[in-house]
């Protein structure tokens, strides 16, 4: 080869090398395209494959698919042939929404409502690989070697603690199952314990609207009050959460040898299942036995006054300690403190039988003591710490401080070092932040660290910096409380509006098109899609306010807002407006909205409310609002005689035009 050849072969290595070192550099370019281009499409056409049955129930057909969007099983929720009026369509989505509501590590969740190509509402949730606890027991019942030796009375008893914590949170957020059973129980492989099956469910402040006149659930689980028709309540579900535990301990369902009538009249006179119970595998403990005759009684206010009550007896009972229930006298008080002290107590019944029973009482009277005497802290950081939480929702910063204060002195609790540390952050006292969030909360210390290198910025810098960092990390509010102070402190609103633009735009940075000016001292702002958070216009004088369209969901920010008169949320995510309970509007547009119910809008002053592309509840709330003059709804949306009946009363008022 000659040299001119081999100068010719190296350059064309060269040029080669150099095209792979291009290509490599453009291949991730090219795959990120790829699958930018790959998700927009199954947002749109083919997010979930075609699926395949799983399960129905009363209402719904439950089917099994894959989320090609983020590679995950889900199961999808659609309802069944007889189940499509709009009426049905409309429990369906409620239930959707009440599931949605009650966001708990021990409640199914769910991901997502929509509407499919046949204009069916569905939503997904969680796919969870186990078997309900029903089909578990049943198992225990057959005696099946595998189940028994997998499910001992303490795992049993474990999977029922979480079943428990899981309603304490749903009645905590104003809402009971009525249709809580084992087989609406699902335990995964690794312990997971979800309580699913919501259909039945009702929002206590609307269960005189929404529940309908007539018998569902299952017998054996029903409470007596479900059965004869009277008042619903949390209690309804500490009866079945009684028939769930029954079920659990003796592996047979309530009443399960009697027939659908017999179970019914037993129900009804209160009677308990252990008097119908055959074939009880084990000798089941009293204490256990007692547990469940409390939360099924007849009475409801003879039940357990709330989960949590119960919840505590079956802790009491693993610690061998006296339960509500059972009630023990001072001998079985005794036995239990034995067993809770076996080494100790066997020392001193060496001694004397005398000596044991003499320290044995004293023991425990000192025991009470101690008892009486925590429990009364307790009670009082617990009322400080709410009276604080509360002056915090309502930005009054030094009311807040005071209260906790007081909450520290009797005991030191991670919730008032958190309260503390909210308010030192909406007064920019970073260093006493910090100080309380190192005991309390280790996310904020890491915000906290991270900002060092930032205080050598002016202060509107620094603060919109902290602002960012806070809304990323997920504390919206406390960015909330920095803004309503920072808000309070401007001289000339005029001079202070480009510091709110520049957060506006830092908090919502695909906000493109918007109009924000003052007209005789009052802000005028309209936005759309981009926009999702208001917090910089918290605490100042607002007037008016266009969002349609825009993705905002839920209005802390105009909480206090008493200058504002003019109000358009057309086509939002937002579902409640307790903010604006009390505020005086002259135009109020919740169109195409989540909002729900009357019940909010008839304490607030409207004189013009539009709420059209949906169905509300409580409609009757609004004859009697003082100041309202027109409310355009879709009439046709409202089918029941009762509705209708309101919706003439207003015609004929002149409020809702014919």
């Amino acid at each position: 080869m000659t040299h001119r050849d081999k100068i010719k072969s190296q350059q064309e290595s060269k040029t080669v090398l150099k095209q792979f070192f291009k290509d490599a550099m453009n291949e991730p370019q090219d795959r990120g395209k790829l699958l930018l281009e790959k998700l927009k499409s199954l947002q749109s056409n083919d997010r979930y494959d075609r699926g395949g049955d799983f399960a129905s129930g009363g209402m719904k057909k439950i089917t099994l698919h894959n989320d090609e969007m983020i590679l995950r099983k889900i199961v999808m929720a659609t309802p069944l042939k007889n189940q499509q009026d709009y009426e049905s369509v409309w429990d369906f989505i409620r239930e959707a929404r009440i599931t949605a509501k009650v966001s708990h590590p021990n409640i199914v969740p769910i991901y997502e409502i929509g509407v499919n190509d046949q204009d069916l509402p569905y939503y997904t949730m969680k796919f969870i690989e186990g078997e309900n606890l029903g089909a578990i027991l049943s198992q225990l019942q057959k005696k099946d070697p595998g189940t028994t030796k997998s499910f001992p009375l303490k795992k049993l008893l474990s999977i029922y603690i979480k079943i428990c914590e899981a309603m304490a949170f749903a009645h905590s957020k104003g809402v009971v199952h009525l249709d809580l059973k084992a087989d609406n129980i699902l335990v995964s492989d690794f312990g997971q314990v979800q309580v699913c099956d919501w259909g039945l469910a009702h929002e206590l402040e609307h269960i005189k609207e929404t529940l309908e006149p007539k018998l569902t659930g299952t017998p054996g689980y029903l409470s007596p009050e479900q059965i004869c028709g009277n008042e619903i309540s949390t209690a309804s579900d500490i009866y079945s959460l009684g028939a769930v535990l029954y079920h659990s301990l003796t592996c047979s369902r309530p009443f399960e040898n009697l027939s659908i009538d017999e179970i019914l009249r037993a129900t009804v006179k209160g009677e308990s299942p252990f008097t119908y119970a055959k074939d009880i595998p084990n000798k089941i403990p009293l204490p256990l036995i007692s547990i469940v005759n409390k939360a099924m009684k007849l009475n409801p206010t003879e039940r357990y006054d709330s989960v949590d009550a119960l919840l505590n007896d079956i802790e009491s009972f693993l610690n061998d300690r006296p339960t509500l229930a059972a009630s023990p006298g001072l001998a079985r008080r005794f036995i239990l403190m034995v067993k809770r002290h076996r080494t100790s107590a066997l020392l001193f019944l060496t001694a004397s039988f005398i000596i044991t029973v003499v320290v044995a009482f004293y023991q425990i009277r000192v025991q009470e003591e101690v008892f009486m005497r925590r429990e009364i802290s307790v009670k009082a950081v617990e009322h400080y710490d709410i009276v604080a939480q509360q002056h915090l929702n309502s930005f009054q910063f030094k009311k807040a401080l005071e209260a906790v204060k007081i909450s520290l002195r009797y005991k030191e609790s991670k919730k008032s070092h958190w309260i503390k540390t909210q308010i030192h952050m909406a007064q920019m006292q970073l260093d006493q932040a910090l100080y309380h969030a190192q005991k309390c909360h280790p996310r904020l210390v890491e915000i906290l660290d991270n900002m060092s290198p930032y205080k050598n910025l002016n202060e509107d810098d620094f603060s919109i910096k902290l602002l960012q960092e806070l809304m990323k990390r997920g504390f919206p509010g406390i960015a909330l409380n920095i803004m309503y102070l920072k808000n309070s402190t401007y001289q000339d609103l005029s001079a202070h509006l480009p510091f709110v633009e520049r957060v506006l735009k830092k908090l919502n940075p695909g906000l493109d098109h918007y109009d924000l000016h003052v007209v005789d001292g009052m802000i005028i702002f309209k936005a759309g899609k981009g926009l999702s958070r208001l917090h910089p216009l918290v605490n100042l004088p607002v007037k008016k306010l266009v969002l349609n369209n825009s993705f905002v969901y839920e209005l802390s920010s105009l909480k206090g807002m008493r200058s504002l008169r003019h109000l358009e949320l057309k086509n939002t995510q937002v579902f409640e407006v307790p903010e604006l309970v009390g505020m005086q509007l002259d135009y109020l547009d919740l169109s195409e909205s989540l909002v729900y119910s009357f019940n909010e809008l008839s304490q607030i002053y409207i004189r013009h409310l539009r709420i059209q592309g949906s169905h509300v509840l409580n409609l009757g709330l609004m004859k009697d609002h003082p100041t309202l003059e027109t409310l355009e709804i879709d009439v046709d949306r409202y089918s029941r005689p009762h509705t209708k009946k309101h919706i003439n009363y207003l015609k004929s008022q002149g409020i809702i035009a014919h």
